[in-house]
């Protein structure tokens, strides 16, 4: 059993850049979940191109492409929504830490772009855009797949929008 002690500010400072680095890890895995979402439905038509005959691409043989390819769409939507939300944590973290710390003090000091009343948003516009450009690469995606230019944009759109209320929920 470890011997139970007050923490120090060097336990708060290793917090704080821990939540820093968490932060900074989930902006990035942001990133990477949007591009990968966007090469899986990229795959996904792809496939479905090259195995069903040119003579038989119809949505009656399509439409397990299809699905897959929302599935990826609104499944990237809900981790970005995640990823947004351990964003927000880790804001709360360092912003809860800081007032422990000296930290706080040398925040004013210092000329600041955003602060704590932004902390909750703050960054949710790339994932609003990352969410509408997975919902374009499904309604794409849908489309090239021999489905009705409606139906595909119907699709996309659900996508897209889905995403968004992940991520702005989680703000």
């Amino acid at each position: 059993m470890l011997p139970s002690r007050e923490p120090n500010d060097d336990d708060r400072f290793a917090l704080y850049a821990h939540a820093h680095a968490d932060l900074w890890w989930a902006k990035t895995q942001e990133w990477n979940a949007a591009n990968w979402a966007l090469l899986l439905i990229a795959g996904i038509v792809g496939a479905a191109r090259a195995i069903i005959p040119s003579s038989e691409f119809t949505p009656e043989h399509t439409w397990a492409f299809a699905g897959l390819a929302v599935a990826v769409g609104l499944a990237a939507g809900w981790y970005l929504g995640g990823l947004h939300a351990d964003i927000v944590h880790s804001r709360k973290v360092y912003r809860a830490l800081e007032k422990q710390t000296g930290v706080g003090q040398l925040r004013t000091l210092i000329p600041q772009r955003a602060g704590m009343e932004t902390d909750r948003e703050r960054g949710s516009g790339f994932a609003y855009v990352m969410s509408a450009g997975i919902g374009l690469a499904v309604a794409l995606g849908i489309q090239l797949l021999a489905f009705s230019m409606w139906f595909a944009i119907a699709a996309g759109v659900t996508t897209g929008i889905t995403g968004m209320v992940f991520v702005a929920r989680a703000a």
